[in-house]
């Protein structure tokens, strides 16, 4: 097990920022707790807050170790936790690989579920039937059997008696939720298509919409400053330009935002105008109807309105550190003096233990060789004591004076004897011969084995509760080390270090 933490949670230092959306947020945290999606509000509205977040899925450890580093360092600084799901992603949430073993081979079979693969985003995609999901997950592992080499019971005990769902996002979120509480008390989860719920988000598309062009040329050059990032550039027409937004509606594919220039009017990439209380432009005492499109931020804007607006300090993974090297461009581009609360990265990689045989082509390459060489020079690697020493003697004897002269026929009896020599040899220490071709067995099996053993990407569902709960601690001892990695004594062990 490794954990990255950067800068270490030991160093962290959190100041509540000045700004008037906490009431707001915590509200929506709460009713979001009551309906089952994360934990309820610990802090009041004058706490600070930790957030991070990612897509609706059944992510990783590496992920939840965000989650964990939000936790234990709100616990250490009296601030709130937040999760955000970035629901208005269309990633598969459902994508789910298991581990199986057949002897000493491992492959990886991906669960069949019986409805297609998410193509909207997951904000808009209605709620799955439960029953079908965990129906697919029992049908999984009857048809797997004793080669399944993980628990799939509690995955399908976090689908049973969900509650009142309107969209796969919030059955995920729900699920996760359920499956974080035996490892860690999860954070609170806020979902990004109810940012437009907040005020302070349809002020800030405001502010977006009345200085579109420096927003969107500030944005275009931090993307081109910075490619690793993968950001692509917004584009730019006379009379229009296209935000760092999208517009989601029920069932319906996410859609790009313009901002009309002279107008300042916001419209879809078909034309179509939002009404204002899409963007959060206006408010109204009603919830916001599940078919009027919502205005959901890109992951640059969502990572600078939330590090602007809600939060003292956010955390992301290696993979949100990169880009949002582009976010913190785009702001001093745009904003220019205003600054946005810091980042951390936190990230661990797990794996699941397997007892398979695994193997580099270095080892596949020794083994080969090995398995090769032995049966004709037993002689040079069993003791001498427990060889026939005339026998020795003699091949030895006929190897020496191989070059003597070219007698085709005395030279083929040579080789014919030493052949017999060396058969002799194989034969009475034939345990030898037996470890080379196992030997060679197992790097054949583990070279296969490895790209799968050294995996970290399986759901955390999957993980023996212990070793996240092992993550846990692991995370809240980097408190009092001030190396931001930490490895446990058996992942040293196991690489060899003493």
């Amino acid at each position: 097990m490794r954990t990255h933490t950067d800068p270490p949670l030991s160093n962290w230092t959190i100041a509540r920022r000045d700004t008037d959306t906490r009431a707001e947020l915590f509200d929506l945290l709460q009713r979001n707790a009551d309906r089952g999606f994360g934990s309820a509000v610990t802090q009041t509205a004058d706490a600070p807050v930790i957030s991070t977040g990612h897509q609706a899925a059944l992510w990783h450890p590496g992920i939840l170790a965000k989650d964990i580093a939000a936790i234990v360092g709100a616990e250490r600084h009296g601030a709130q936790a937040v999760h955000i799901v970035v629901d208005h992603d269309d990633n598969d949430p459902l994508a789910l690989d298991l581990p199986a073993r057949q002897g000493d081979r491992l492959n990886v079979h991906t669960v069949d579920w019986p409805f297609k693969g998410n193509v909207l985003p997951n904000a808009s995609t209605p709620a799955l039937d439960a029953d079908a999901v965990i129906d697919a997950l029992k049908s999984t592992r009857d048809n797997l059997g004793d080669t399944l080499t993980v628990d799939l019971q509690p995955l399908i005990e976090a689908w049973r008696d969900l509650p009142s769902c309107e969209s796969l996002a919030q059955q995920v979120a729900c699920v996760l939720t359920r499956l974080r509480r035996p490892i860690i008390d999860p954070p609170a989860v806020l979902l990004t298509s109810q940012l437009v719920e907040l005020p302070a988000f349809g002020q800030w598309v405001q502010r977006m919409c009345d200085d579109a062009r420096a927003c969107v040329e500030a944005y275009n050059e931090a993307t081109r400053a910075n490619p690793d990032a993968g950001v692509p550039p917004l584009r730019v027409e006379p009379n229009r330009v296209e935000l760092p937004l999208w517009s989601i509606t029920a069932g319906q594919s996410r859609r790009r935002v313009w901002c009309d220039l002279t107008a300042k009017q916001l419209t879809d990439d078909q034309n179509n105008p939002f009404p204002p209380v899409a963007c959060g432009l206006a408010q109204t005492d009603s919830p916001i109807a599940p078919d009027t499109p919502r205005i959901v931020p890109r992951a640059l804007t969502l990572s600078a309105f939330m590090r602007d607006q809600l939060s003292d300090l956010f955390i992301h993974g290696r993979g949100g550190a990169v880009y949002d090297r582009a976010t913190d461009a785009w702001w001093s581009n745009w904003r220019g003096d205003e600054p946005l609360a810091p980042s951390a990265t936190v990230s661990a990689d797990v794996k699941l233990p397997f007892d398979v045989p695994v193997a580099d082509a270095a080892e596949l390459r020794r083994a080969t060789w090995w398995a090769h060489h032995l049966p004709h020079n037993i002689d040079r690697h069993v003791p001498q004591d427990q060889l026939d020493a005339w026998t020795v003697a003699r091949k030895r004897e006929l190897i020496e004076h191989m070059d003597d002269d070219r007698d085709r026929k005395r030279r083929a009896a040579a080789f014919e004897e030493i052949h017999v020599i060396n058969q002799t040899f194989a034969t009475i220490h034939r345990d030898k011969i037996v470890e080379a071709k196992q030997r060679l067995a197992d790097a054949r099996h583990g070279v296969a084995n490895r790209d799968i053993a050294m995996r970290r990407d399986w759901s955390f569902a999957l993980y023996p509760l212990e070793s996240m709960q092992e993550l846990v601690s692991c995370i809240a001892n980097s408190l009092t080390d001030d190396a931001p990695v930490h490895e446990t004594n058996a992942a040293l062990t196991a690489r060899g270090v003493d």
